[in-house]
């Protein structure tokens, strides 16, 4: 999948977590993750789903590789129950 986007410098986008706000620590790592990232952050919008789980859209744009990266770091966060990437090209080349 990379390899489709190997020619594209810069994309952007969205990642979608979903995650359980309560439990110990998670928020946190999610937060340090992103701060990591902030030159990659556009913004970011969080969303109470019901009284246990949460959902998070992080508006992204950078380098495929760094995107890449910030969705594989905030996937390895324990208690992440989902994650997903939509990306797009700037349309720069389009």
């Amino acid at each position: 999948m990379i390899n489709r986007y190997k020619s594209i410098r810069e994309v952007t986008g969205t990642i979608v977590v979903v995650y359980n706000p309560y439990q110990r620590e998670l928020v946190d790592n999610l937060v340090n993750i992103q701060h990591n990232y902030q030159k990659n952050i556009v913004s970011s919008q969080y969303i109470h789903l019901d009284r246990d789980m949460c959902l998070e859209v992080i508006i992204i744009r950078g380098k495929i590789n760094e995107v890449y990266q910030l969705k594989s770091k905030l996937k390895a966060t324990n208690g992440v129950k989902h994650i997903s990437l939509a990306k797009s090209t700037l349309g720069k080349k389009i």
